[in-house]
């Protein structure tokens, strides 16, 4: 399925509102399937969605481009192949608003927003066989983008994984000397998911023969990915700017339990870039430079449901975030910078068993940076880190052969605030750090092992 879905308003003297929006896109959506012989799946997506406004002297000018629900290939009934299959979903999005007002007499608000709630690339359920070899692959691609300008009034602008909440880059009460009040941008804290591959998991047993979610009987590949970049301007001669760019959830692959046969290799890789960037010119105490970048949390690959390899694995996990945000102002009351990530994680792994050699890795990496300027006002940036781990292994891991495990967590995060006429604070935080975390988890290798964790970070304020 590709589909294109535009809308335009332009007025002079009222108010102008486009918005472009979708509910329900599916590539392929299947029911049951049964094949005999050699069997292939592809179901694909593109999906690009834009709402332009202008307005010269009403009251606003508003524009939105929205997805609600997409997939490039959804087969949650059963799926049995005899002999070799591959099953491939892919997903691709883009959303752009753009708004412009000048405003008059009165001051006018220019507001764009950009916003997907639940993306994925192949979403098959808890019941797919495959009798020979099986190649299982997933990735979802969303760029979104939002930008509003005003001459007389405030602008605002969200590009989001997640549904945008009014006023979202505005502080109300409290916690202005540290930023923390800068608060969700969503209007629910589910909202807003993106994966590249998801398996559903069986999880049950018949007379001690336990049942896999997805059994292949030969060589396995199963591979997610998830690559996201959200933008958002907002800036405004007389008034208040707010910019956010977000995702709530994403997820490279998202397996339920797996059962290969022969050789296995499952890989998920999860990418983020969130930008945001605001700037005013204010005379009143409310006319407030915001701009956020946030991201909830992030996993490369997360198979916690149980994974069996008869023979040589191969494990990897990626997720790599890179946020910034910048505010200005040349006379308003705050300038105000933030960007904040939750939970990353590169690998987050259940109970494994691997029959011959094993690789399994995570890595994790955050580059984060808010900057925030004003002349006559206060400057506050916050770059704040909750968790980042490269490899979580949660249940026992056990390996017949030799072994590779290794986790990996680099985080980069600044903060820095200026100004010429007032106070300023900046402050860089972390929580927690891991390159590897096997303490819930027994390791058990039958041969030679090596195990590596390494976490670098460096912030600074």
């Amino acid at each position: 399925a590709s589909i294109s879905n535009s809308a335009s308003a332009e007025s002079t003297a009222s108010s102008a509102d486009a918005n472009a929006t979708a509910s329900d896109v599916d590539g392929a959506e299947i029911g049951s399937v049964d094949i005999g012989g050699v069997g292939s799946i592809t179901g694909q997506t593109s999906f690009a969605g834009s709402a332009d406004a202008t307005s010269v002297t009403g009251l606003a000018s508003t524009a939105d481009a929205s997805l609600a629900d997409a997939d490039g290939l959804e087969g949650l009934a059963a799926i049995n192949v005899s002999s070799d299959a591959g099953l491939t979903g892919i997903n691709s999005v883009d959303l752009t608003a753009t708004s412009a007002s000048t405003g008059g007499a009165s001051p006018s608000a220019a507001s764009s927003i950009a916003e997907a709630t639940t993306l994925q690339g192949a979403q098959l359920g808890n019941n797919t066989d495959i009798g020979g070899v099986g190649n299982i692959g997933g990735q979802v691609d969303f760029n979104a983008t939002a930008a509003s300008t005003n001459v007389t009034g405030s602008a605002t602008a969200g590009a989001s994984l997640g549904d945008v909440k009014d006023g979202f880059a505005v502080p109300t009460s409290g916690g202005l000397t540290t930023g923390v009040d800068l608060g969700s941008l969503t209007t629910s804290t589910t909202s807003g998911l993106a994966q590249g591959l998801v398996t559903g998991t069986d999880g049950t047993s018949t007379s001690g023969v336990r049942s896999y979610g997805t059994d292949i009987k030969s060589d396995g590949t199963l591979q997610g990915f998830a690559n996201l970049s959200n933008t958002a301007d907002a800036s405004t001669t007389d008034g208040a700017a707010a910019a956010g760019a977000y995702a709530n959830t994403i997820d490279g692959a998202n397996l339920g339990d797996v059962n290969i046969g022969g050789v296995g290799s499952l890989t998920g890789s999860a990418n983020f870039a969130g930008s945001a960037s605001s700037s005013n010119v204010g005379d009143e105490a409310g006319d407030i430079s915001g701009a956020v970048s946030q991201l909830n949390d992030i996993d490369g690959l997360e198979a916690t449901a149980g994974l069996n390899v008869a023979s040589d694995a191969g494990i990897s996990g990626l997720a790599a975030v890179d946020l910034g945000s910048s505010a200005e102002s040349t006379s308003g009351g705050y300038a105000i910078a933030s960007a904040q990530a939750g939970t990353l994680q590169g690998a987050e792994l259940g109970a494994t068993d691997i029959g011959g050699v094993g690789s399994v890795a995570g890595e994790t990496s955050l580059t984060s940076g808010a900057a925030s300027s004003n002349v006559s006002g206060q400057a506050i940036s916050l770059s704040q880190l909750t968790t980042a781990e490269g490899l979580q292994q949660t249940g026992e891991l056990d390996v017949k052969s030799d072994a590779s495990v290794q986790g990996l967590a680099n985080v980069s995060s600044s903060a820095d605030a200026a100004t010429t006429a007032g106070a300023a604070t900046a402050n860089a935080l972390s929580t927690t750090i891991n390159g590897a975390d096997l303490a819930a988890g027994n390791l058990d290798i039958g041969g030679i092992g090596s195990i590596a964790g390494q976490a670098n970070f460096g912030l600074s304020a």
